[in-house]
Formats: structure tokens, C-alpha cells, sequence
């Protein structure tokens, strides 16, 4: 019995230590225990490639071959924020609101320095009236692009229809702070 629970106790110490899977390395970031998919070089020039070709077909108005291209890049990286961001507008324009928001969450979530990824989740769970979701994103925002004051007049928005004056006072405090004081934000 000692011996089976050693031999698992090892197995349990070692298998994160391995890294690669089929020639694919992948890295964890220890701060969001999310796995990143490493690309090889000639898998990078290929999905920069179709996802070229889908940006051009979408240019073209020739949507349904962007759509497939789109796809074909999530085939071979499905992580790659761009093609998760595209994807989810084709899905928003089709009304498939789930698989769009899904999308859209998947691209923020693998590039969260991207301010227009995370401004159009924020202006999506504004519109599915998802006020506390919109709200996480836009205080995230706040912190994470310090000289951009949109996600902080949103967040007066939001925290207005919430009727958290309180909140309101505090986000009109931080935006005095980045603006200075005038007259327009006093009133």
C-alpha cells in the first residue's frame, strides 16, 4: 500500500513537468495557470497566412470564405486572439450571441493587454444587460490602460443604473485624479 501511494506520489510530482506533447511545447504562466500553446515557426507562417487570406476575403465582402479561413486558423492555433476576435464578430452578425460571447471571452482571455478585445466584451455584457460582468471588465480596464478614461466614464454609467452612488463618487474621484479638475466633471 505505501508503495502504490509513493508511485502516485511521484507520478503527481513529475507529470507537470512535462512540457511537450507531439513536437508542440507548451508553456504555463504561473500567475493564470493557463496553458499557451507554443507555435513552430512553419505553423506561425501558416496561420499568419489564412488569417491574412480571411482579413483579405473579408475585405472582398466575400464572407463566407473569410469564415472558413477564420476557422482554419483556430484549427491551427486555438488560442490566436485575432482569429477568436474575428470570428466572434462573423457570430455576433449572425445572431449566435453564445458562440460570439464565447469567442470574444476566449480572445480577451489570451490577450488581456488588447483594449479593444476587452472594450468589446465590456460593450457586449453592457447589451446582454450583464452589468456585474461589464463592470469586472471595465475595472480591469481601468487599472490595466491608466490613460484611457472611456472604461471610467462606462463605469460611472453602469454604477449609476445600479444606483451605487457611492461607487459613482469613487470613479468620478479617480477620474478627477487623471483629468484634474474642471467644471464639466464637478456638475
Amino acid at each position: 500500500m505505501k508503495k502504490i501511494i509513493l508511485f502516485l506520489l511521484i507520478n503527481a510530482l513529475l507529470f507537470p513537468l512535462c512540457t511537450t506533447v507531439q513536437g508542440k511545447k507548451k508553456k504555463v504562466r504561473k500567475e493564470e495557470k493557463t496553458v499557451v500553446l507554443q507555435l513552430t515557426e512553419e505553423q506561425q507562417r501558416k496561420y499568419d497566412y489564412f488569417f491574412l487570406e480571411a482579413i483579405r476575403m473579408k475585405e472582398k465582402k466575400e464572407y463566407a470564405t473569410a469564415f472558413g479561413l477564420l476557422q482554419h486558423c483556430l484549427e491551427v492555433n486555438p488560442n490566436a486572439s485575432s482569429a477568436l476576435y474575428e470570428i466572434s464578430q462573423y457570430y455576433m452578425f449572425l445572431k449566435q450571441v453564445p458562440q460570439g460571447q464565447a469567442a470574444l471571452e476566449a480572445a480577451v482571455e489570451n490577450a488581456p493587454d488588447n483594449y479593444w478585445y476587452n472594450q468589446a466584451l465590456a460593450s457586449l455584457y453592457q447589451q446582454q444587460d450583464e452589468k456585474e460582468k461589464a463592470i469586472n471588465i471595465l475595472e480591469a480596464m481601468a487599472v490595466r490602460f491608466p490613460a484611457k478614461k472611456d472604461a471610467l466614464f462606462a463605469l460611472i454609467d453602469l454604477y449609476n443604473q445600479k444606483q451605487d452612488y457611492g461607487k459613482v463618487i469613487e470613479t468620478l474621484d479617480r477620474l478627477e485624479e487623471k483629468l484634474g479638475k474642471n467644471e464639466q466633471l464637478t456638475m
